[in-house]
């Protein structure tokens, strides 16, 4: 990013010598001082636009762009939806995209226009035909436009304007529902006048191929069936809706439509398309059988397709998928690689499940402390797929694990390097960059990346990341710094979070515990992962009386997870360490009584429902406090079923 601002500001210069007054001077100007020294300030409408604090996001935006947003960038678009957000600025941004569209024709601008209409609840016919006629635009982003279509647009319309509506789902793939609604309201095609002595089943016919060409499935199945009811031994007829019933999983219909196809009209395509249904055939029953629990008749089902076609890239896939449910990712590879043999075709088209196994073997070493089994197997991959942007995230992540992190961060560096214009690898090496505490470096990433491209959890990333850089101002500027962060984040828990460890970094812990108080005084009750975080602030600064006032009820909240689980009993493990301490201190009878009867209560979690570990974890933290009243035997009891038997070296001798 620095180097691309610093070239851009050479570019600027030039501008500014010989065309200072051109609009394009104008728009540079703003896209440096925009991702320059004012990038943070930028972040933090987008953070506020999202939270739904509006009219401060536009407060923001008026003086990030007192003369107006630039023309590239998509900043203009961004800005404009802003201003349309509210009543006030809705009708001038309105205007503003329409005068850009009419003046550039880029869709982006159409599109951004349509969205702001919708979600002000304008679904008019003029409308509709707008999303029909820019779905069949060459330039229109088609997943930003069919997503925006199914946010918004896919609400009930008015009796006016439902069949427009319904028109558009013909451009969004797989509205199966819709296209049959579609097809009843439209009525059967009509085969047109035809000329004297004219086959009546040509036009039939013709409408049927052009449906099958388009995979019109349902259109092509009325058409066949049509022409085989007045000619039923028709091989075309029989060919096509074979070809129909393929497509629609009906195997061993499509297989009884090829035979009949090649008794009337010998060919070798029939014997062909024959034999594929038949092997997607053993397929299908492949899956019902898992489905249904019977992995032992899938494994069967796959074996009679690999036997028919021991090559078959769709088989393979299938037994590599049984081995892999059976935890046997080596085994998986093994065969691929064997049938990749030799097949440079195949080897090309099996990529993304040999690198999936890969990946999966690896997390097998990692979670076995096999890590350098596991290094070499991501190593090994990355060359097979070098745009797979979650591959290179989970070898860097192996390389931190490891405290690696040049190489981790090479990885990713290579990876935006390849496809710098590819929001996954930018978000990939984002995670990695916050990972190692490089903040404004990963908000530079989520930032390069067009808004209509950013997921939900790149959006997660970047508020995070905005907060994290605006933490690390603020530790410079002191406690109103931290206490304007706060405020800024509202009601975030997870945010907050990051707010309150930075009051213990600065070594106030009392003030971190404080943000989640007032939390808990805006938000009741606290979900229990945030009442998690409360009682993980209170234990770190040693709060002991409110966390024996909140501890029991917290650990009487079901549905903890095992992670959850475990963060809860070392809390308890902890807090009742201190409590025993300082009752011991005091050197008095009563007191030492109270330690002990302390020390003997049962730790959270200590059912058969737990795992082995979960329990070892629980005792040793027990044993641990009745050693510290005295209680030896008891302590030792618990540490015998806690710690595994030594091996009894029975084999040794033999």
């Amino acid at each position: 990013m620095r180097n691309k601002l610093a070239g851009a500001r050479k570019i600027l210069q030039s501008l500014r010598l010989r065309h200072f007054q051109h609009p394009a001077t104008r728009d540079l100007e703003q896209l440096v001082r925009i991702y320059g020294p004012e990038r943070e300030k930028l972040a933090r409408m987008r953070l506020l636009s999202r939270g739904g604090n509006k009219t401060e996001a536009q407060a923001l935006a008026r003086e990030l762009f007192p003369q107006g947003p630039p023309t590239v960038g998509g900043l203009d678009i961004e800005y404009y939806q802003l201003m349309a957000s509210t009543a006030g600025g809705g009708v001038q941004a309105q205007k503003q995209l329409q005068r850009l569209y009419r003046e550039t024709g880029d869709a982006r601008y159409r599109l951004a226009q349509l969205e702001s209409q919708v979600k002000a609840g304008n679904l008019s016919s003029a409308v509709l035909s707008e999303f029909e006629s820019l779905a069949q635009r060459a330039d229109v982003n088609q997943p930003a436009w069919q997503d925006l279509w199914r946010r918004h647009g896919g609400t009930s319309p008015t009796n006016r304007a439902s069949t427009a509506w319904i028109r558009v789902y013909r451009w969004i793939p797989g509205e199966r529902a819709m296209l049959e609604q579609l097809a009843e309201l439209q009525g059967p095609a009509k085969a047109g006048t035809l000329p004297a002595g004219v086959d009546p089943m040509a036009a039939t016919r013709a409408v049927g191929r052009k449906a099958l060409d388009r995979e019109e499935n349902e259109v092509a199945e009325k058409k066949w069936l049509a022409v085989l009811a007045s000619r039923p031994a028709d091989a075309e007829a029989q060919g096509s809706l074979g070809l129909v019933r393929l497509r629609q999983k009906r195997y061993a219909e499509a297989q009884e439509h090829f035979t009949r196809a090649n008794q009337r009209d010998p060919q070798q395509k029939w014997l062909d398309l024959k034999k594929t249904a038949m092997l997607w055939g053993w397929l299908q029953m492949a899956d019902t059988a898992l489905a249904n629990g019977d992995a032992e008749l899938a494994l069967a089902h796959v074996q009679q397709a690999l036997d028919a076609e021991p090559k078959n890239a769709s088989a393979l896939r299938a037994r590599a998928g049984l081995y892999a449910r059976d935890g046997k990712p080596a085994q998986a590879l093994a065969l691929l690689e064997n049938a990749c043999k030799d097949d440079p075709e195949l080897a090309s088209g099996l990529v993304d499940i040999r690198v999936e196994l890969m990946r999966e073997q690896a997390s097998v070493d990692a979670n076995a402390n096999r890590m350098g089994a596991a290094l070499r197997m991501l190593e090994t991959a990355v060359p097979l797929e070098p745009d797979n942007p979650w591959l290179r995230h989970q070898l860097a992540r192996l390389y931190m694990q490891l405290d690696m992190p040049d190489q981790a961060l090479d990885v990713v560096h290579e990876g935006v390097a390849r496809a710098a214009a590819d929001p996954e690898m930018r978000f990939a090496r984002a995670l990695v960059l916050a990972a190692l505490a490089d903040p404004a470096a990963a908000l530079a990433d989520l930032q390069s990346v067009a808004v209509a491209q950013r997921s939900a959890a790149m959006q997660t990333l970047e508020e995070r990341v905005t907060v994290d850089v605006y933490i690390r101002q603020a530790s410079s500027s002191g406690i109103e710094g931290l206490r304007e962060v706060e405020n800024m984040v509202g009601n975030d828990a997870n945010l907050l979070y990051a707010v309150a460890n930075a009051w213990f970094r600065h070594g106030l812990p009392h003030q971190g515990v404080a943000v989640y108080d007032r939390l808990a005084q805006r938000v009741v009750p606290l979900p229990p992962q945030a009442q998690l975080n409360h009682a993980v602030l209170r234990n770190r600064a040693q709060d002991d009386a409110a966390l024996a006032q909140q501890l029991p009820g917290l650990l009487q909240l079901p549905d903890w997870t095992a992670a959850q689980e475990e963060e809860l009993l070392q809390l308890t493990s902890e807090h009742r360490e201190r409590l025993i301490g300082r009752l011991l201190a005091s050197q008095q009878v009563s007191q030492a009584q109270q330690a002990q009867e302390l020390a003997r209560q049962p730790m959270p979690f200590q059912t058969e429902k737990r795992s082995p570990q979960a329990l070892a974890q629980g005792q040793k933290a027990q044993a641990r406090l009745l050693l510290m009243v005295g209680a030896l035997a008891e302590a030792r009891v618990l540490l015998e079923r806690a710690l595994p038997a030594p091996a009894t070296g029975c084999g040794a001798a033999a």
